[in-house]
This record gives C-alpha cells, sequence and structure tokens, in this order.
C-alpha cells in the first residue's frame, strides 16, 4: 500500500525546507500531523466500529470492524455525535464567546475540544501540524534509530516507528475523490474546498445525504479554532478512512519523521512557543467535553455488549431491528 507520494525528515530544518519546496509546487495546501504513521486518516467518531447488520438489514453478531475494511455493504454502528452534541451545547453555552448559528459550527467547536465526530481536522499552518505529530515519550522516542525507522517506512508507509504528517490540497481530493456537482452538471465537479457559511446546505446532516468524504473551510468562531488555523474533512455514509483508496493516496504527501528525530524537534518547538498552551490554552470546556465523551463510549459499549449477549439467546425472529440505538 506504497502509493503516498511519500518523504522522510530527518531534523526540524529538513522540514521547513520540504514545506518550502511542496508550497512552491503547490500553494493551497493544508496539513495534518499524527503522532504514528501507522494511524488511518479517520474521524474520531468513527475510529471503534462494529457491524451489526447484514446488507438487508438484518441483525448479525456484533463484530468489530478492523484495518481490513470491505465492500460487504453491512451497516456499522459508531459513536453518535449529535447525542453528544445536544448535550455539548447545553453545558458549553455560557463558556463560549460566540454561539455558534448552526449544527456544523456546533461540531466544528465540539471536534477541536474533544467531542468525537465525523470531522477530520485539518490546518493550514504546517507547525501546527508538526506540534500534533510529536511525541514526548522517552521510551517512544528511544525504541529505535533514525535509521531503523527510515529503513522500516520505506518497506510499510504504514511504519510504527515514526509519525507522519499529511499535505494535500482540498480542492483536488473534492475533485478527485467527492460528489459535489457545479449546479448538478455530473461534468463539473467541485474542484476547490466548500465553505462552512456559503456551502451549509451542502454540509448540513451530510453523512445523511452523501456517501464520500467533502473538505470545507471552517467558521472561525472559537479561539482555538483560530489559533490552529483549523479546516476540516466532514465524511459521509461510507466508512473508510480517507486513505483507504488507491486514488486518494496518490494525492496526499506523507511526511514520515522517526521518533528519535523528536530529541530535537520538541526543543525547536518550545523555543517556538509552540506548546500545549499556545496552541489550546485553558478552557473549562475541555473537561465538560472529555466528561460528555467518555460517558457516551461507556454507553455505546454497552450498548454493543447488550447486542453480543441478545446475539446468543434471542431467537432470530424476535430480534428488533439492529439500527434502532445507532
Amino acid at each position: 500500500m506504497n502509493d503516498f507520494k511519500a518523504h522522510v525528515v530527518s531534523s526540524f530544518i529538513e522540514y521547513v525546507d520540504l514545506i518550502k519546496k511542496l508550497k512552491t509546487q503547490d500553494s493551497n495546501l493544508w496539513f495534518r500531523g499524527q503522532c504514528n504513521a501507522s494511524y488511518r486518516l479517520i474521524p474520531s467518531a468513527m475510529r471503534t466500529m462494529w457491524e451489526i447488520s447484514d446488507y438487508y438489514d438484518r441483525p448479525i453478531k456484533p463484530r468489530k470492524v478492523e484495518n481490513k475494511f470491505h465492500n460487504r455493504r453491512t451497516h456499522v454502528a459508531y459513536l453518535n455525535q449529535y447525542a453528544m452534541l445536544e448535550e455539548f451545547k447545553i453545558l458549553v453555552k455560557d463558556y463560549l464567546r460566540l454561539i455558534p448559528e448552526n449544527d456544523l459550527e456546533w461540531l466544528s467547536i465540539a471536534q477541536h475540544y474533544g467531542i468525537p465526530t465525523t470531522l477530520l481536522d485539518w490546518t493550514t499552518d504546517p507547525l501546527v501540524a508538526l506540534f500534533f505529530s510529536r511525541i514526548t515519550d522517552n521510551k517512544i522516542i528511544n525504541q529505535s534509530t533514525i535509521e531503523e525507522a527510515l529503513s522500516d517506512f520505506n518497506e510499510n508507509q504504514y511504519s510504527k516507528l515514526g509519525s507522519a504528517i499529511f499535505a494535500l490540497n482540498p480542492g483536488e481530493m473534492n475533485k478527485n475523490i467527492g460528489e459535489l456537482f457545479i449546479n448538478g452538471d455530473m461534468d463539473k465537479r467541485v474542484t476547490t474546498p466548500l465553505n462552512a457559511k456559503n456551502h451549509l446546505k451542502h454540509l448540513t446532516d451530510y453523512e445523511s445525504n452523501h456517501a464520500l468524504p467533502c473538505f470545507f473551510t471552517s467558521t472561525p468562531i472559537d479561539r482555538r479554532i483560530c489559533r490552529q488555523s483549523g479546516n476540516f474533512t466532514i465524511h459521509g455514509s461510507m466508512v473508510w478512512p480517507l486513505d483507504h483508496q488507491k486514488v486518494s493516496r496518490e494525492l496526499i504527501h506523507k511526511i514520515f519523521i522517526p521518533f528519535k528525530v523528536f530529541e530535537e524537534i520538541n526543543t525547536t518547538l518550545d523555543a517556538l512557543n509552540i506548546n500545549e498552551s499556545s496552541i489550546y490554552g485553558f478552557s473549562e470546556i475541555d473537561n465538560i467535553a472529555r466528561n460528555i465523551s467518555n460517558d457516551a463510549k461507556n454507553i455505546f459499549e454497552k450498548e454493543i455488549n447488550d447486542l453480543i449477549e441478545k446475539h446468543k439467546t434471542v431467537p432470530y425472529l424476535e430480534r428488533d431491528n439492529a439500527n434502532s440505538f445507532i
């Protein structure tokens, strides 16, 4: 699965030089940092999924969806972002500078404070992406040499011996993997990121109306979104990671950074005041979001376990529709 436009860097200055080179070739890049190169590009709400019914909506014994995604067209269950969002709205409104005007703005804020959603964060700032790719655990940093990590990445672009930063052109992604067309003309695909305000009708209830992901620019409604130069991908009903398909990987730059390099990068980021405080700041909203997320995960786990037990004990014809609790 080595289809990414692959790059490797072994120092902070190499990273900066590479970004300069990539930006010279394409000035419209968005970036995303992940602390392990083995992680897929999948939204937080979809990182724990279970198949619960077949193509004909007949209940099956729940089975966890792993990295081997398929075309069986089964129905899957994952965390209900809107249930969490309703609680989030009630509990955080007194802490917000501006009150969101619609659920998309609410989702954008919730995502930035840790509520699992079907949004995936991107940034126009490559240093913010580098911050999110960083590793601070010395045990992980020292588990392999730079040479070992680079050799492993050369064999497997999902190496577990380093972090990754992804860079892409959101308009090109919408054009090649999206399903939005200009004025409904099937020969004229959208070739830019959508705008959260101007294209709200296309982005509302997106996962119910569309299958494939879409890139869109966010509304600068919250300090944290502004500080992180945040934009988003919103996922539709197709639950594959953004990098599952070959056509997607071929449009994405994947920058691999061996864990050992973070001995130097972390020192440099600290010197540049790029740290937890400057990227996040402190807000009571973090604690509220954490509690909402933990409660939702516990409820979801119980629902799945109940379905597993029900499959063991309840005759097939007496089972409820498996989709009822999603």
